[in-house]
């Protein structure tokens, strides 16, 4: 496990994953917590997970509770298959992408409960997530001054994929008002009345301040929340990354 770390002044990479499984009957391979990334280059990789000597996919994996300070090229980059992964309680600020799984499509995935600050994506797929091929949550995330949410550069049938995840993708706020559009492959994480949310702004945002992100006592960003579990095994119910003070 890999935790409280403060990684800093990387070029390319911060941490590398690969061909991580857990042995049988352990439910968690690898977990890497309240760890701070802040990168030397714009180009830089926070997390990159790779495939490893044998074709199997990284399994049972979790990241949370980390901060993610770029300007980074990525956050967390997957360039191979995920299976049972979360990626929970983390603060993404000035990354270009937050979040990017590339092919092959990973499986079991929980997005839920981080906050993405500053940045041009949110959640990238190569391929659109499928409902025949794993669960997918994405909840509780917050998005601020972010241009899409999350996109997949490959074709989409928007109607099936709200159809296939209409109960694990949702209480997702931005303060983007404009609309998801399909045409350009965004897809709908966030609903229309959770766009353009006003005390998403009064968030504190000096990265060196432990309350960054954390917004104060907003009874709207609690009610929002809809009570997930995020590791290790908590339940919370509000938005962000973050339990708003008070």
């Amino acid at each position: 496990q890999f935790e409280q770390l403060n990684l800093t002044g990387f070029n390319k990479v911060g941490l590398q994953i690969a061909g991580v499984r857990s042995p049988d009957k352990q439910p968690l391979a690898l977990a890497v917590t309240g760890t701070r990334f802040r990168s030397a280059h714009a180009s830089a990789n926070a997390i990159m997970i790779e495939a490893g000597m044998f074709p199997t996919a990284n399994k049972n994996v979790v990241i949370s509770n980390c901060l993610f300070e770029g300007p980074l090229a990525t956050g967390v980059r997957a360039n191979a298959q995920l299976l049972d992964v979360e990626v929970s309680r983390c603060r993404f600020f000035n990354c270009k992408t937050g979040i990017l799984f590339g092919d092959p499509f990973s499986e079991s995935v929980s997005i839920n409960n981080n906050t993405f600050f500053k940045g041009d994506l949110g959640l990238n797929w190569s391929q659109p997530p499928s409902i025949e091929k794993g669960t997918l949550f994405i909840q509780n995330n917050v998005f601020r001054d972010v241009k899409v949410e999350g996109r997949t550069t490959n074709r989409y049938d928007a109607n099936k994929f709200k159809a296939d995840y209409n109960q694990q993708i949702n209480n997702n706020v931005s303060t983007r008002s404009q609309k998801t559009d399909p045409s350009k492959g965004e897809l709908p994480l966030v609903d229309d009345n959770h766009r353009g949310v006003a005390e998403l702004d009064k968030l504190p945002i000096d990265p060196t301040k432990d309350d960054f992100l954390q917004p104060g006592n907003v009874q709207r960003l609690r009610d929002l929340g809809k009570q997930v579990t995020v590791y290790p095994d908590e339940e919370v119910k509000f938005v962000g990354a973050l339990e708003p003070r008070g």
